[in-house]
């Protein structure tokens, strides 16, 4: 679950913000931050049932101190880590996070993430201030400056 949600630092584009409370209408119930182990038993009735699936993706928003005691990159490593065990090369892996610092990326690359795609962003200073609230404030992990957040992309490894 991003971390930037519900305290009106949300980014303007993303979907969690429809999902989330559409759910709470409807009473259903949402788990925003499933298990390694809900995941893995997903994906095996997956592998199991659908033999036209090629890809799975990653995502769940920021997180901006940490989450079960990881940072953003050591979270989302994790998950891709577990299934790529489990299910090596089955599919076509993906992580949607922020942009990162390159030894994220790298922790990424070594779980078996085939493609890395940061969150969209706005570069224009003005622009981004308004569509990423959150990532502008004090506790962000990025600093909204378009100069700074350039040389992160810069110097990231390729995947």
């Amino acid at each position: 679950m991003c971390q930037y949600f519900g305290r009106d630092e949300e980014c303007r584009f993303c979907d969690i913000n429809e999902k989330l409370p559409a759910a709470a209408r409807r009473g259903a119930a949402y788990v925003a931050v499933k298990t390694v182990d809900d995941v893995l038993e997903a994906l095996a009735i997956i592998a199991e049932t659908d033999h036209e699936a090629q890809a799975y993706t990653i995502t769940g928003g920021a997180v901006t101190t940490d989450l079960d005691g990881l940072s953003e990159g050591e979270f989302y490593a994790r998950y891709a880590a577990a299934i790529e065990a489990r299910f090596p090369r089955r599919w076509i892996s993906k992580v949607v996070a922020q942009a990162l610092p390159p030894a994220d990326v790298a922790r990424f690359k070594d779980a078996g993430v085939r493609i890395y795609h940061p969150n969209y962003e706005i570069w224009d200073a003005q622009r981004f201030a308004l569509i990423c609230p959150g990532k502008i404030a004090p506790s962000a992990v990025m600093s909204g400056s378009a100069e700074s957040n350039r040389q992160r992309r810069s110097s990231a490894p390729r995947m």
